[in-house]
């Protein structure tokens, strides 16, 4: 899948998502926590920045879908 990277990881209000293959299409952002619940979803470029700040602490999964491939991550919120 799409190949991205986190930073910084764990985070405590903002984390950039730089996309680090060269497939410029679009690609679409979701963060789910533990529980499988939506969080937040929403198109990303080569560089993103989303505000965790609201988000409880703890631990997200990070899912990033291009051309129908997707990748997880995981993202601690402290």
């Amino acid at each position: 899948g799409p190949n991205v990277m986190l930073i910084p990881n764990p985070a405590e209000d903002k984390v950039r998502i730089f996309s680090l293959d060269q497939y410029s299409g679009q690609k679409i952002l979701t963060v789910f926590d533990l529980h499988g619940k939506l969080i937040l979803q929403q198109a990303i470029n080569q560089k993103t920045e989303i505000d965790i700040s609201s988000f409880p602490k703890g631990m997200y999964i990070v899912q990033v879908t291009s051309e129908g491939k997707s990748t997880n991550q995981k993202l601690i919120k402290k």
